[in-house]
């Protein structure tokens, strides 16, 4: 849906509960801008990862704040804990004595992609889109396989590779990307070559596809091998912003508006979720609109992370609001 097709429904979204004239809602409507909803979320996908528990998460949830704060509304941090994985350093990619970055997927269900000390020296080899004629010839066990973004990856995983290298496409197609999500524990650490180092590594394999290498984890105080991600324990934030309706007796009740603010992605260190933030986006949009004539009723904003932990973001922040009031 696009930027002018959300601001429709947002507009339906005041016509339900303002319980206002007309010309009170005309007002509203023409707060909402899609130039500022566009610029919300360019802002947003400039922060870097926005996964939970990254740091482009708590810059989004910083300028969220100050948007809501700006509007003059009662504004705070609500913070709970979920468990994300996170990068215990960087890993590369070496091959001719040369070094290439690459970055690590995301845990084979809750398996996380480590560098395993048969990683350090072995050899390398590009097997293409992962059919099984490609494998032919080459030591496929115990090496780190290159395969092509669309590719049959767990024949590589079947016939005991150490580990497996995607190399990013020209264009990543959101439904490939997708598919890399798996819900089984495949012990095959997977990470991706970014598109820039694509052909000097494919050319450093050269015809015979097959090169001695292997991975190297770089971090402060460890040795060159274990885990690129660790599933670890942090305390996420959710925004919260309160605007009190006009009403004397209405105003007692309050109407929630949500929308999350966190991002995805099969490579949890490259999430801009420009997509992923355009709800929030028009979530600031309807309480400027709502900022500036106030409803009825009292209006709670929610902006929440955690969404693509089971919405642990919203159930959290529920949850304190049913112990404190069981109704």
């Amino acid at each position: 849906m696009g930027l002018h097709g959300r601001a429709t429904l947002m507009g339906l979204l005041i016509v339900a509960l303002s319980g206002l004239a007309l010309g009170e809602v005309d007002v509203r409507l023409r707060a909402i801008s899609p130039e500022y909803i566009r610029s919300v979320v360019e802002r947003l996908s400039s922060v870097g990862s926005r996964v939970t528990g990254y740091k482009g998460c708590e810059e989004a949830a910083k300028f969220i704040a100050s948007e809501f704060k700006g509007l003059g509304l009662h504004t705070f941090i609500h913070r709970y804990p979920v468990v994300v994985p996170l990068p215990t350093g960087k890993v590369e990619l070496r091959i001719g004595g040369e070094s290439f970055p690459v970055e690590p997927l995301w845990p084979n269900f809750v398996m996380p992609p480590r560098v395993r000390p048969g990683a350090l020296r072995t050899n390398v080899i590009y097997c293409k889109d992962g059919s099984l004629q490609w494998f032919n010839g080459l030591p496929v066990k115990g090496s780190v396989v290159l395969l092509d973004f669309d590719s049959k990856w767990l024949n590589a995983a079947l016939l005991g590779a150490e580990a497996v290298v995607f190399l990013e496409p020209e264009r990543m197609e959101r439904a490939e990307a997708e598919r890399k999500f798996t819900r089984v524990p495949v012990d095959v650490p997977r990470f991706l070559l970014p598109r820039k180092y694509v052909e000097k590594v494919l050319s450093l394999l050269g015809e015979d596809r097959s090169e001695k290498g292997g991975l190297r984890l770089v971090r402060e105080g460890g040795p060159p091998y274990g885990p690129a991600l660790l599933w670890r324990r942090v305390f996420a934030p959710n925004v919260v912003a309160f605007l009190e309706g006009r009403d004397p007796k209405l105003s007692r009740e309050v109407v929630v508006v949500q929308a999350y603010f966190d991002s995805i992605s099969v490579v949890p260190t490259r999430s801009p979720g420009a997509e992923q933030a355009s709800s929030v986006a028009c979530l600031l949009a309807l309480a400027k609109a709502f900022s500036r004539s106030p409803p009825l009723r009292s209006v709670l904003f929610l902006a929440t992370s955690g969404h693509f932990q089971g919405l642990s973001g919203a159930r959290e922040f529920f949850d304190i609001i049913a112990r404190k009031d069981p109704r």
